[in-house]
């Protein structure tokens, strides 16, 4: 592509040398570049030298490479049908199978997501080609719906789920917004005040002692037992109007 800079080979293998760096190859490269230099060397072509790359660092087995790691691919989560195609076709070019061992590989390496939506249909896919335009089509369905649901804002299905059993719930357990954290709906929001009370009123004489015989179940106004003499307080009640007025008195002083 650059005639004036690379006006002969030796020029395009000096260059090529170059970016071969690290391990092994540096070394190669460094003993070739030497070779060139001093015009010892017996690569006089480009393409003898990428022949010579080939035999020195190549694997002398591409067709066995290939078929293993054909064997070993598969259509991992997170990867299109698309990229595991041109993978596998990739792959394929290097081997000698035939169309219908090709075919068997590719089914082997689907995931049973895609497999079971195939083979939910009333004919399958006839031949490789087939098969590789199914996967491409289902493939592109899927990556629609999931940019469907994720520009619609759908959540989950276990949130989903959620929320219709929170729908479903009876409408005594509901909790409204403006409630406290830890404070719940009873059902017996609705009664009113009176009613509670009455009840309060009820059970006081089943609490409550006599102030005369100390005793439960009964008031003092019902009690059985006689009268008993109420000790006086210290102070009369003309004592204590005494010291109130005192302390009114001082207070209007201070």
């Amino acid at each position: 592509m650059q005639a004036d800079t690379f006006a002969d080979e030796r020029m395009k293998i000096l260059y090529a040398l170059s970016f071969m760096h690290g391990g092994t190859a540096q070394v190669w490269a460094a003993n070739e570049t030497m070779a060139v230099i001093t015009g010892t060397s017996q690569m006089q072509t480009l393409d003898i030298f990428l022949e010579n790359i080939e035999k020195t660092f190549g694997n002398p087995d591409w067709a066995w490479m290939a078929r293993m790691q054909l064997h070993e691919l598969k259509m991992t989560p997170g990867t299109t049908a698309e990229d595991y195609t041109t993978r596998f076709e990739m792959l394929a070019g290097r081997t000698s199978f035939n169309d219908a061992a090709l075919k068997d590989i590719y089914i082997r390496g689907l995931p049973n997501l895609i497999l079971q939506k195939i083979f939910a249909q009333v004919t399958l896919p006839n031949g490789l080609t087939a098969w590789k335009t199914v996967v491409r089509n289902l493939d592109r369905l899927h990556q629609s719906l999931v940019e469907l649901k994720q520009s619609t804002g759908q959540t989950n299905p276990s949130v989903r789920h959620t929320s219709q059993m929170v729908g479903h719930a009876k409408p005594q357990a509901a909790i409204t917004t403006n409630q406290s954290p830890h404070v719940t709906a009873s059902p017996q929001a609705s009664d009113s005040a009176t009613s509670m009370d009455v009840d309060l009123q009820k059970a006081q004489p089943k609490t409550r002692k006599c102030y005369n015989c100390q005793k439960i179940r009964h008031l003092v106004n019902n009690c059985p037992e006689p009268r008993k003499q109420r000790v006086r307080n210290e102070f009369s009640e003309r004592d204590i109007l005494d010291i109130i007025a005192k302390a009114v008195a001082t207070a209007l002083n201070d």
